[in-house]
């Protein structure tokens, strides 16, 4: 069953920037689990051994044993490198923090043992804790026994990435992870990130993993980029240029970025984008002959380092009417040519093959 549920939203920005915090507490989330060894005398020294799946380092806190931090030592004959530790006490004790899982554990005589605060012996150390196989970018077979399996997901919406956390447990034995009520989460698919596995909450946990294709399946489910483009501009006769600028959506879902001018203009530039192809007017101010017309698309919420940028010919360009007009004859009455209705046509090279429907101040309207 599930235990609880939580979703946290994130914009990419934020995810990259983190969240300020000490060494200390980093080194708590890098490292959650703490063993803490003591006991013996000064002529009955006790020797151990063990190693871990993760690393490993050794630390003067207690991690809730009952033990005074004073009597913890970090002395040169404990030995640590590569998941690996060898150490010995002699009335005092010897405390670790680490990742991972104790994969092998050995004392030649008698101590107390204590794994996060509880009290522990050799062999429940080292006792079976299950496994975690991811399989692809949005399941994992988990294999039990655990108290929680906590999985991390991440996904794309319509203002960009964002990520969830989902709980579940007891599991007992096999279980494929998540169920299929999660396959609908995000405009593109979701991808499992990573997975924490309790054996006994609130202690450490026993299984830490990442996605080892995690980039692989981001970049897999992200949407593709909208791409803006100059369609037009035209002198208004008044100092001022009506700009034609465009844009091309290829998702199903419309989506939110962050868009702005480098220029002065009369309007807005856009927030929301369709799918498709859309276009809006905006006029345009120039502050010499040699002015150009920004367009910027922000796209770092959807991953993308690089803005997307639409920029006008020099001012100077646009002041003369760039629309060329072209007569068109068609055929009624059993063939007789009539003359057309000039028709405009769009500067070559544009994305566009027919010029769109535009209203002003920034709002897009579909093409034709």
């Amino acid at each position: 069953m599930v235990t609880g549920t939580v979703s946290r939203r994130q914009l990419l920005g934020g995810v990259a920037g983190g969240i300020g915090m000490g060494s200390l507490q980093r080194n708590r989330q890098k490292l959650p689990n703490v063993l803490v060894i003591f006991g013996g005398s000064p002529g009955n020294v006790i020797e151990y051994e063990f190693s871990v799946t993760g690393r490993v380092r050794k630390t003067r806190e207690n991690g809730g044993a009952p033990i005074d931090t004073r009597f913890l030592t970090i002395d040169k004959e404990d030995n640590v490198g590569n998941g690996n530790v060898t150490g010995a006490i002699a009335g005092g004790g010897d405390a670790y923090r680490y990742s991972g899982v104790i994969t092998y554990f050995k004392v030649k005589g008698t101590a107390n043992v204590y794994l996060n605060g509880h009290k522990r012996t050799p062999k429940a150390l080292t006792a079976p804790s299950g496994s975690v196989t991811f399989d692809g970018c949005q399941r994992v077979r988990v294999k039990g026994p655990f108290q929680i399996v906590a999985i991390n997901t991440a996904w794309y919406d319509q203002v960009g990435f964002a990520t969830s956390y989902f709980q579940f447990g007891p599991i007992r034995r096999r279980r494929v992870l998540p169920p299929k009520a999660l396959a609908d989460e995000g405009i593109s698919g979701f991808v499992v990130t990573s997975v924490t596995a309790y054996k006994r909450y609130p202690d450490g946990p026993q299984i830490d993993v990442t996605n080892p294709s995690i980039k692989r399946c981001i970049r897999r489910i992200r949407p593709p980029r909208v791409e803006p483009y100059f369609v037009d501009c035209r002198p208004n006769g008044d100092g001022t240029i009506r700009v034609l600028f465009g844009y091309n959506n290829p998702n199903a879902t419309a989506l939110r970025l962050g868009s702005s001018f480098e220029g002065t203009v009369e309007g807005r530039a856009p927030r929301r984008f369709r799918p498709n192809r859309h276009a809006f007017e905006v006029d345009w101010k120039p502050t010499g002959d040699d002015d150009r017309l920004v367009w910027r698309l922000n796209l770092e919420s959807f991953g993308y380092a690089r803005d997307g940028i639409a920029v006008t010919p020099l001012a100077a360009d646009c002041a003369e009417t760039t629309t060329t007009t072209t007569t068109t004859t068609t055929t009624q009455n059993g063939g007789t040519p009539t003359e057309g209705t000039p028709t405009e046509q769009p500067p070559t090279g544009q994305p566009p093959t027919e010029r769109p429907g535009t209203e002003r101040g920034g709002t897009t309207t579909s093409s034709s």
